[in-house]
């Protein structure tokens, strides 16, 4: 590292980085509860429910497979890069529910007198699919006389909660096995008063209410409830069983440095502002961690390195780079929501399956070395020189500082040999 001293009076001063930093907006894969080994086909059967009248067993069928559909396009941040790479869950290929409605129309006396899971694992071999989703619907409502509001604006209201329970099961065609399953529960609100001035009071009420406890628009109508209920329960089912991506913002922090390593950081930060790919963050990446090899407590390297890891998928290790950062600054929120954001994917029972590992290159020892730049007409010499052997380098090539030597510099080129250029034909930056 001494021969690096030489290469610091090149600069000025000391320069202290500000906390501001570079976003970048990335499809995060979503990995699924399930990992539904040896089925790449599967389809939808309508539910069965205590009031077949309602049909809602087939509206649930819907809304399960337009979810997954959407999951397996990728819908969710799908015009942002995905710097994640998918191991062994590929997604899944649903069939559509008109074609599934055709088939069921077409090979109707074949179906006739059958239920359950039988009438499921036959749909799923008229259809030719390894899997089938099944189960049972149930619902519920009542109404509470409740006291809404504040003070003299205080009214009377009813309340009325519908509640929606999902039974769902998927059964391997071949075996009629149950492979994956769960119970949905999910839960709605709405409010009524007895006259339009109360109602106005009610609304006040509930707009400082979650609005996603509320029935959509405040409805009193069960089925509306229900049917918004069954939406929301038809994303979980496919959340369990389909592997998509959803989009996510992360920032990295510029980090305070010395005026000789500013140069360093900003090539880094650069890097990960323009980056499309895993393989574009590993200049950030090879940086932020040369600088955490001389200081491996400072807390933005190791929480930029986290955001890093999280990008490529490897939440292992972004959770330790989070923790180490949460524990040098106790009092950074940013480093303590990260580390837990991490540590609930890493829950995931199919994380390993479904994500492989990114292999971050190996560090060099001058990673921070200041850059050169070469001017036009710029010559490459075997030694300090001009009678050595030589090689002309083309303007504008970025080469490694490993030392300097009177009027030359000794550099590593793109192809990793090392020569001397006079100080007159390149630029630092």
């Amino acid at each position: 590292m001494n021969r690096y001293l030489g290469i610091a009076f090149l600069f000025a001063a000391l320069w202290f980085g500000s906390l501001q930093g570079e976003s970048i907006k990335a499809r995060v894969i979503a990995t699924p509860q399930f990992n539904l080994e040896g089925i790449e086909t599967i389809a939808i059967a309508n539910f069965e429910e205590s009031n077949p009248g309602d049909l809602f067993g087939k509206d649930l069928a819907g809304y399960i497979t337009n979810a997954m559909v959407q999951a397996s396009m990728g819908v969710g941040g799908g015009e942002f890069p995905l710097f994640q790479t998918l191991g062994n869950c590929a997604s899944l290929k649903v069939v559509d529910q008109s074609q599934r409605d055709a088939i069921i129309t077409q090979y109707e006396d074949q179906l006739r007198g059958l239920t359950g899971d039988a009438y499921a694992v036959k749909i799923g071999e008229l259809a030719g699919v390894q899997g089938i989703i099944t189960g049972t619907i149930n619902y519920n409502f009542n109404d509470q006389n409740q006291s809404v509001g504040k003070g003299f604006l205080k009214v009377k209201a009813i309340e009325r909660t519908v509640n929606v329970v999902i039974n769902w099961r998927v059964l391997r065609v071949e075996t009629e096995q149950i492979v994956a399953g769960n119970m949905v529960t999910v839960t709605c609100r709405s409010y009524k008063a007895d006259n339009a001035v109360k109602d106005a009071i009610v609304a006040k009420f509930i707009s400082n209410l979650n609005q996603d406890d509320l029935a959509p628009g405040n409805t009193f109508d069960v089925r509306e409830a229900v049917q918004h209920l069954l939406q929301k329960s038809g994303v979980q089912v496919s959340a369990a069983l389909a592997t998509g991506t959803f989009p996510q913002e992360l920032e990295i922090r510029r980090p305070s440095v010395d005026d000789n390593m500013r140069t360093c950081a900003d090539r880094a930060m650069e890097a990960f502002e323009n980056a499309k790919d895993a393989e574009d963050l590993e200049p950030a990446y090879k940086i932020f961690a040369g600088m955490a090899q001389s200081n491996p407590f400072a807390h933005e390297l190791n929480y930029n390195l986290g955001v890093l890891s999280e990008l490529v998928g490897n939440y292992s290790e972004a959770a330790e780079f989070y923790d180490l950062a949460a524990k040098t600054r106790k009092k950074e929120t940013l480093y303590k929501d990260a580390a837990k954001r991490v540590e609930k994917v890493l829950t995931s029972p199919t994380l390993q399956s479904c994500l492989t590992p990114y292999a971050w290159p190996d560090v060099p020892e001058d990673v921070c070395a200041p850059m050169l730049v070469t001017l036009a007409g710029c010559v490459a010499y075997e030694e300090p020189d001009e009678n050595a052997n030589s090689v002309p380098i083309p303007a504008d090539i970025e080469m490694t500082i490993i030392e300097l030597a009177g009027e030359w510099f000794l550099v590593r080129l793109p192809n990793d040999m090392e020569w001397f250029v006079h100080k007159s034909k390149v630029k630092v930056q």
